[in-house]
């Protein structure tokens, strides 16, 4: 707000920083903040009192006391509604009355940001408008308040009304994102004895390790990351670790995990001072504990045992006096998107649909003795090590579930690890899952590149098979289409919200095409305040009724300038500027990309490619002649399975690169050289064929 004071007399100029109101006649304020800087003293004359002079006032809204801070670094907010985001981030002390819920939103990083460029994202993502007035933050849906701009109305200012109707009209659109994952790939390969390292045939999707979060314990828990239900008092926090003794208590992460890729919890460092119950690195599933570790009292010791599903399962490992223990769960999951984002155009809102996937979930335990430093580096105890099928995408972390626990816990670390599960077994054996990462972290070996290497002490054995599963990437990219005799395309990279897979695309493109096939209009209408029918806001839906200029539409306010002309009668005039969303989106922002990168993206027709993708299939035999192998489920109906050597040419037209179609679970394939690649897709009665390939790809001496 720019305001000016005109001194009559003697005036002290309001300084930086000071308070600052403007409210109607009947109390209600249009303005509220604090001056932005000194006021700016201007001679106006002399009068019969002397001097006079006015003081030019800048202020900026209540959004200046609430940018004072930036946002401390938090965890990644995931699916929540926006009005959620925008409570948690308001500080204490400011009415969040009036937020609403509003839509959910996929996930908003507000680490280190201003307030105001959380709540503006976290309102754009859910289709909202927000506001910051009086010491109240206002977050309201677009449209739940709307206002009329009739020409017939007595009222109507003609010559205040100025329309414009871009060209926008599109029928075509095509939205690119980044890489998604793939193939489903399977290399198998068969260890001599004394070589470490072995190449990938593909670049797996996710190859690099990212630290999600990890806690020292260097300070008092954070609210921000770590929700405490501590009755009794048994939790503290001093020398670097969590306590917990004795009672009920429970220290659960603040924000909901999403189960997808490669993840591996390191729970802690953990040491015993008594017999202990309760549950350490607990993934929930709602109440039911989908995997962790179940501590249990056994005399003076403890038994540390998996539980998995709510029940305890597997042999246990008793504890040992002034003994420490490391304890990590790994979970791989088929599918590294669980759920798909959402996007919200004029007419509908798309998205949220979860992604099935199984897990793997390997629960370890790493028993360290002081005594013996050979302990910090030896293979950990793996107490379960099995599939846990349809999980769900999202699960609740509870670093401590305490009944009476006796414990403290040193560092709590999530990682995205490489997203590539290597499984091995002996000739005769059982497979059982070789651990990705760090040596110092009980990792037996480590992918970078296309590239899986082997510690020395974890060299595979001659003839040990060696199986490394993985997906590929690619491009990104939907197409959305509505049938018209002339074609007007769009092709755009989205910027928010963002996409992380095809189908992501796909909604936001439905989003844009949605907002783009009606008329677009934007523009600006001045009037005095009398004459309005209400207090306009941006976020307000204006009906404009203008049949002698064309336009009957429903516009969205997006910016309104009130200037105070006879404050004395308490009458301003308003300037709104608005847009509907074919003009100027809400919820979707996104930037045109050239016809080279839409040709890149190598999009996939839908409609072809529906069916799911073959995730079980595997090698179940290898000779130097033939591979045989199973399609993981029955040939569907009227249809079956097509390999090729390579990754293109599906149908059954084209026939270059086909190794053959057929209709039985189990294929022996011939086997040619020494490395052979195995693609293969599955089609039903009416040639529709999988959305994703599989790879089988075998490179062992013949």
């Amino acid at each position: 707000m720019s305001c000016a004071l005109v001194a009559l007399g003697t005036l002290s100029p309001p300084v930086t920083g000071a308070r600052i109101a403007w409210r109607n006649d009947a109390g209600s304020a249009l303005f509220t903040g604090y001056l932005a800087q000194a006021a700016e003293r201007e001679y106006l004359g002399w009068n019969e009192a002397g001097a006079v002079y006015r003081y030019v006032l800048t202020a900026t809204g209540d959004e200046a006391l609430l940018d004072r801070q930036v946002v401390e670094e938090r965890p990644l907010t995931v699916q929540k509604p926006a009005g959620a985001v925008v409570r948690e981030l308001t500080p204490t002390g400011t009415d969040v009355s009036g937020v609403e819920d509003c839509g959910t939103i996929a996930e908003l990083d507000a680490s280190l940001r201003k307030w105001s460029e959380c709540a503006a994202e976290a309102a754009d993502q859910a289709r909202a408008a927000y506001s910051a007035i009086d010491g109240k933050v206002v977050l309201r849906p677009i449209g739940e308040h709307a206002v009329t701009i009739d020409e017939t109305d007595p009222n109507f200012s003609p010559d205040g009304l100025k329309l414009q109707s871009p060209d926008r009209l599109l029928n075509d659109v095509t939205a690119l994102g980044k890489t998604e994952c793939d193939a489903y790939v399977k290399d198998y390969f068969l260890g001599d004895g004394s070589k470490l390292g072995f190449d990938l045939s593909q670049s797996p999707f996710g190859s690099k390790a990212t630290t999600v979060f990890e806690e020292e314990y260097t300070a008092p828990l954070d609210s921000a990351w770590w929700t405490v239900n501590d009755p009794n008092g048994a939790v503290s926090v001093n020398g670097g670790s969590v306590w917990v003794q004795g009672g009920a208590a429970s220290v659960q992460f603040a924000e909901s995990i999403e189960l997808g890729g490669a993840l591996q919890f390191q729970h802690g460092d953990v040491s015993f001072q008594a017999a202990s119950d309760g549950v350490i690195g607990g993934l929930y599933n709602g109440a039911t504990c989908l995997a962790g570790f179940q501590i249990a009292k056994a005399g003076s010791q403890s038994t540390i045992s998996a539980l998995v599903n709510g029940s305890v399962t597997g042999t246990s490992l008793a504890t040992q006096t002034n003994h420490r223990y490391l304890f990590i769960t790994r979970v791989y999951a088929t599918e590294a998107v669980r759920r798909a984002g959402w996007y919200r155009s004029s007419k509908e809102v798309a998205g949220g649909q979860d992604r099935t996937a199984d897990l793997r979930v390997v629960l370890v335990v790493q028993d360290v003795d002081p005594n013996n430093p050979e302990s910090l580096v030896s293979a950990g105890t793996v107490l379960y090590d099995d599939v846990i099928a349809n999980g769900p995408a999202f699960c609740s972390y509870a670093l401590l579930n305490a009944n009476d626990m006796h414990c403290s816990l040193a560092y709590t670390q999530l990682v995205a690890m490489p997203n590539v599960l290597v499984r091995s077994a002996l000739p005769g054996q059982a497979f059982r899952t070789r651990l990705v990462g760090a040596l110092i972290n009980g990792g037996e070996c480590n992918v970078g590149g296309r590239s899986l290497t082997f510690y020395s002490a974890e060299a595979p054995a001659s003839n040990e098979q060696i199986v490394a599963e993985y997906r590929n990437a690619r491009a990104m990219g939907g197409r959305v289409t509505v049938a018209s005799p002339s074609v007007r395309s769009a092709a755009v990279e989205m910027e928010m919200p963002l996409t992380r897979t095809s189908d992501d695309c796909a909604n936001a493109a439905q989003a844009i095409l949605d907002d783009s096939t009606q008329t677009a209009w934007c523009g600006e209408y001045q009037g005095w305040s009398d004459f309005l029918p209400d207090d306009i806001w941006p976020g307000d839906v204006l009906h404009v009724n203008a049949p002698s200029r064309g336009c009957v539409a429903d516009v969205i306010v997006r910016e309104v300038q009130v200037e105070s002309v006879d404050p004395a009668n308490d009458r301003s005039r308003y300037a709104i500027t608005f847009a509907n969303e074919a003009a100027d989106p809400v919820a979707i922002k996104s930037k045109a990309v050239t016809q080279t990168q839409v040709e890149k993206s190598a999009l996939r027709d839908p409609t072809i490619y529906a069916l799911a993708g073959l995730q079980q299939a595997e090698v179940t035999n290898i000779t130097s002649t033939s591979v045989t192998m199973d399609m993981g489920c029955d040939p569907m109906s009227g249809g079956g399975f097509e390999i090729r050597w390579s990754d293109s040419g599906w149908g059954p037209q084209i026939d270059r690169n086909l190794a053959g179609r057929y209709n039985t679970r189990v294929i022996a394939m011939p086997r040619l050289t020494r490395v052979m690649s195995y693609w293969i897709r599955q089609y039903d009665a009416t040639n529709r064929y999988s959305r994703s390939a599989t790879l089988l790809h075998v490179d062992c001496p013949l």
